[in-house]
């Protein structure tokens, strides 16, 4: 029987103020993972009530919206709406509704959302699925899992390009500020909610690119130094917000009921140190030379004198004699290296790069 779609995001987003009904949602869910050409029709009739002059309509079709990317078949939803500008998320203006008076950061919202939307189109994968996707598959292996792809996303295959759109993200997820709007309202509480989730799960993206980048920094060109020393500085910024965020949502967890880990994130005191470094006037010898000691790391400057023991298919093998351990070289820090970098480094080899959930979720 086929579904009336429209009809139920007309439900979904009814002047009523109260969050769209879970029916209505778990309809437009399932209609995201059917390859019938539904997800057209709901993104039309999403269109259609973000253009209404009642502003609870308006803020219920991005909550519909947001709910079905969060939990629906995202890359199908959201290479629907990549395509084009079909929905004019940039269009939503708060101010000019009739009827009631939305929450101030409602345009913010719509922004964020057509933000990652944006970044769909450009990278073709989902940042917050896949962070999410990543944490699934490497669940108890620690931060260094290869599961974990922006921890290991070499920068010639668009490390740097992937952490400028996380944090492009960030930027517009940040600038929503539900805690300021009135939190009797349960669709304001809902979306707040909803960005509390989104925002964990994008910061840890972003600190586990960071820690990627500078890992590599004293590899890299001049050109992607740069840039990495850039988003470098952008994200000492970010995590100053992520974290004032962060507890205005703790205090408030009475209210939205998401627990909220404490931060643990790459180091933001290295900025004096990176710039000497991108800004001597060896460079590039430094950069040669650090790659040089890292390729006798990885060919561990030598090979094994043992021959292998052929053994007789009658006769039991002995057991072979237990060789002392020898305790593989460690890369040569870089030239130059502060104190800063180089406590950075030991906590990479030491498996205690930093993650994001380390602790106990503080309510």
């Amino acid at each position: 029987m086929a579904q009336n779609y429209d009809k139920i995001v007309k439900l979904a987003c009814k002047p009523k103020n109260a969050p769209p009904k879970a029916k209505y949602i778990d309809a437009l869910i399932s209609a995201t993972y059917a390859d019938n050409g539904s997800i057209i029709d709901i993104a039309r009739s999403i269109a259609l009530r973000l253009r209404d002059q009642n502003g609870i309509v308006v803020f219920k079709a991005l909550l519909t919206l947001h709910q079905m990317i969060r939990t629906g078949s995202t890359e199908a939803l959201l290479d629907v709406l990549a395509r084009g500008d079909m929905l004019k998320l940039r269009s939503v203006q708060a101010p000019r509704f009739s009827g009631c008076i939305p929450p101030a950061s409602m345009s913010a919202y719509a922004d964020y959302l057509d933000t990652r939307i944006r970044a769909f189109r450009e990278l073709d994968h989902d940042l917050v699925r896949v962070q999410t996707e990543s944490n699934r598959r490497s669940d108890g292996l620690g931060a260094s899992s290869k599961a974990r792809r922006l921890r290991h996303l070499p920068v010639e295959k668009g490390l740097l390009r992937e952490v400028k759109q996380v944090q492009k993200m960030l930027d517009s997820l940040l600038k929503c500020k539900f805690y300021d709007d009135d939190l009797r309202d349960e669709n304001t509480v809902l979306a707040f909610r909803l960005l509390i989730k989104d925002l964990l799960v994008l910061f840890q993206a972003g600190n586990e690119g960071v820690c990627n980048i500078l890992e590599h920094y004293f590899e890299m060109s001049k050109h992607d130094a740069q840039g990495s020393f850039d988003i470098y500085k952008h994200f000492i910024a970010q995590t100053d917000r992520t974290v004032d965020f962060l507890s205005i949502s703790r205090k408030l967890h009475h209210v939205v009921n998401v627990p909220v880990p404490n931060l643990k994130h790459a180091p933001t005191s290295l900025v004096q140190a990176l710039d000497e470094y991108l800004n001597d006037p060896n460079f590039e010898q430094n950069r040669i030379d650090y790659k040089k000691s890292l390729g006798v790391v990885k060919g561990h400057s030598g090979t094994s004198s043992t021959p292998p023991v052929e053994h007789s298919s009658s006769t039991p093998a002995s057991e072979p004699k237990k060789e002392p351990v020898k305790e593989e070289p460690k890369p040569q820090r870089p030239p130059g290296a502060s104190q800063k970098i180089n406590d950075f480094f030991e906590s990479i080899q030491t498996d205690q790069q930093p993650t994001m959930f380390d602790g106990p979720a503080q309510q």
